[in-house]
């Protein structure tokens, strides 16, 4: 039996449901695309990647490398990708926090996502630019609550290169190095 405490709560699980729906719609959208495109051109100096528990406004960045055909351009692509689903996110958000009809606590708990999701946005942004200060071509980085997936442009990866990598984001946005994943991708 579900029981509503209160309007927060009802509010948070349909933004969730929002979400997931969106995220749903993506993937049977590119599905055919993603058969088509041949095999992945994905490297991992890693064994494996544990799963990311947490919601992230965008697709993961395991999928969109493993995805992408082979003449498209990752990083771009998946920078736009990022901006046009945290842009809906935001206006989600805002409309939530200008909603006059929804709760005290609801109007803040959006406006403290939508802080968040900036805060993101910014350390993104700081840790690709970071690495690409150490001489890499490209690089996009995808922040969850306690994971970072980082995919740069490189042929391979060394073990050193693979930790200084992990050290760098780690240091920018305070995730352990047991949550970063460092994938290299050629283009």
């Amino acid at each position: 039996m579900f029981i509503v405490k209160n309007k927060a709560e009802v509010i948070r699980f349909g933004l969730f449901l929002l979400l997931m729906g969106a995220m749903a719609f993506f993937v049977a959208s590119r599905v055919e695309s993603w058969r088509t495109s041949g095999r992945a051109q994905v490297r991992s100096t890693q064994p494996a990647v544990s799963p990311v528990t947490e919601i992230t406004p965008q697709p993961t960045l395991i999928e969109k490398a493993q995805a992408a055909p082979d003449g498209a351009n990752f990083f771009a692509d998946f920078r736009m990708e990022r901006e046009r689903s945290r842009s809906a996110l935001r206006e989600t958000l805002k409309d939530v926090m200008e909603n006059q009809a929804a709760a005290a606590d609801t109007r803040h708990d959006a406006g403290a996502q939508y802080l968040a999701t900036g805060r993101f946005a910014a350390l993104e942004d700081r840790a690709e630019q970071m690495v690409k200060a150490k001489g890499f071509d490209d690089v996009v980085v995808n922040l969850g609550d306690t994971t970072a997936h980082v995919v740069v442009k490189a042929k391979e990866l060394s073990q050193q290169q693979y930790m200084q990598i992990a050290d760098m984001v780690g240091s920018i946005t305070g995730i352990k190095a047991t949550g970063i994943h460092v994938f290299n991708r050629e283009r």
